[in-house]
């Protein structure tokens, strides 16, 4: 699990320094917004709940379900690509075991 984590982990990091990189490049940003952004990317762990702090949104889910799916080539039904099983690493961790057994 571990070393699946990780990967996951730092694919979602790569994604939200790239949301950042883009709102600290737009001038109607403030500085608080941007230190609040970096605080959230370094703090970024198997249980950080991913929609609810704001790191994902709907449009991004879908992008790392499709992620997701290639890198541990797997096929993510319909029913199973919920809010909550993608809330956290660990939830989405435990999808992707249960989907390779």
């Amino acid at each position: 699990m571990s070393a699946m984590k990780d990967i996951i982990i730092e694919h979602i990091r790569q994604e939200f320094r790239i949301r950042i990189f883009r709102a600290i490049s737009d001038p109607e940003k403030n500085d608080f917004y941007n230190r609040l952004q970096w605080n959230r990317y370094h703090s970024i762990d198997e249980n950080t709940e991913l929609i609810e702090s704001g790191i994902c949104d709907s449009f991004e889910l879908v992008i790392l379900r499709a992620w997701l799916e290639r890198q541990f080539n797997v096929d993510i039904p319909d029913e199973k690509a919920t809010v909550g099983t993608f809330s956290t690493v660990s939830n989405i961790v435990e999808l992707i075991e249960e989907l390779k057994k």
